[in-house]
């Protein structure tokens, strides 16, 4: 047979087990701790040798798929391309087979084989596969946009399950986080993500996918060898670079943290502690910020001081002190090189000692306003 004669049969039979188990994505963690999927439960606890070969053709099915494939502009419309849509619906059964909620397991006594089978994964060789995997296609959404020729490049329409499977593999296998950080792919899986949030951010819709991606950030900052990686230039054909000449991957993060506070009045405020979390991991390790992200620092610190939301609120205060933390960390880490981050605080010392003065609107006053 040929190979898209197999590809067809590969998604036709991806597709049946996707309708026969994905029901637990349409109910509540709750509701599935009382009645769970009984499909799903046979999938995920099936002893014997089937499950494990399941998992390992759907980690090789998604992870082996290069986008770019030959390097010929508009190949995928010449060519058909039956790999891709074997790679989204693999990307899809992994996803189902990997949402049952840990409490399933904990109270029913249940097995969940497929999370244990990523918790098993140890060997370098398998974990490089997967960093490399991830970093490959997550890359392909900013990718698309740097072509010469427009649309010249296959798109992905599976990133939110990647980023789901990521998500998962960080929370999941610690070795899978070591294997990453010590990667020199690190960096341009933190540009996917913060590509991701910076196009995600506009669209409510997309609200928890912005909120995804940035604790997938969380967690990697996290790691004690990341701040070392927080220094590394970005390349000059970046869409999200800005405007005050080189930049590293650090002004990249602020500016996604800028996007996510200084959004639509605080529309995205369920994001604030793991994005000023994130700017907290990092401040430390950076030796110099652009201009740009030393003037967006100061504009999310007016934003978060400001006594319409810092009073609307009993958490919005908590907000304002981690965001100064981090700066003071910046500062009391790398002073030497950080005259930008120095300047702007200057420029910006009269708001900054009026926090001390700052009280909280009378009663009465508010009500009269209101």
């Amino acid at each position: 047979a040929s190979s898209a004669t197999v590809d067809e049969a590969r998604e036709i039979a991806m597709r049946a087990l996707l309708a026969a188990i994905s029901g637990s994505l349409f109910i509540s963690p709750r509701t599935i701790l009382k009645s769970p999927d009984r499909m799903l439960e046979a999938a995920i606890g099936a002893q014997g040798p089937y499950n494990k070969v399941l998992f390992r053709a759907l980690l090789s099915v998604v992870f082996s798929y290069d986008p770019i494939g030959w390097g010929i502009p508009y190949s995928h419309s010449l060519l058909p391309d039956s790999h891709c849509a074997v790679m989204h619906g693999a990307s899809q059964l992994l996803v189902v087979l990997l949402s049952q909620p840990e409490g399933v397991e904990r109270e029913a006594g249940r097995v969940d084989r497929m999370s244990k089978m990523v918790r098993s994964l140890q060997r370098e060789g398998t974990l490089r596969f997967i960093v490399n995997g991830f970093s490959r296609l997550l890359r392909n959404a900013y990718m698309t946009q740097q072509t010469y020729l427009p649309h010249a490049m296959v798109t992905i329409e599976c990133q939110q399950e990647l980023l789901l499977l990521l998500w998962k593999f960080l929370c999941l296998n610690d070795a899978f986080v070591a294997a990453l950080i010590s990667s020199s792919e690190v960096h341009e899986l933190v540009l996917s993500l913060a590509y991701q949030i910076a196009a995600w951010v506009p669209d409510v819709a997309k609200s928890s996918m912005v909120h995804l991606c940035m604790l997938c950030l969380l967690r990697i900052s996290a790691e004690k060898d990341f701040g070392g990686v927080t220094n590394t230039a970005i390349p000059s054909s970046y869409p999200l670079r800005g405007r005050s000449g080189p930049e590293c991957l650090a002004d990249v993060i602020v500016g996604c943290a800028a996007k996510v506070v200084l959004c639509d009045e605080g529309r995205l405020e369920s994001i604030f502690p793991a994005a000023l979390a994130v700017l907290a991991n990092i401040a430390p390790h950076v030796k110099v910020f652009s201009p740009d992200s030393a003037q967006l620092l100061m504009q999310m610190a007016g934003c978060l001081s400001s006594p319409p939301f810092l009073f609307g609120g009993a958490s919005r205060p908590d907000s304002l002190l981690a965001l100064l933390d981090a700066v003071n960390s910046a500062i009391a880490h790398q002073h030497t090189g950080n005259h930008t981050l120095l300047q702007e605080l200057l420029l910006h010392a009269r708001m900054l000692r009026g926090l001390h003065t700052m009280a909280a609107p009378e009663a009465g006053a508010a009500a009269g306003e209101a």
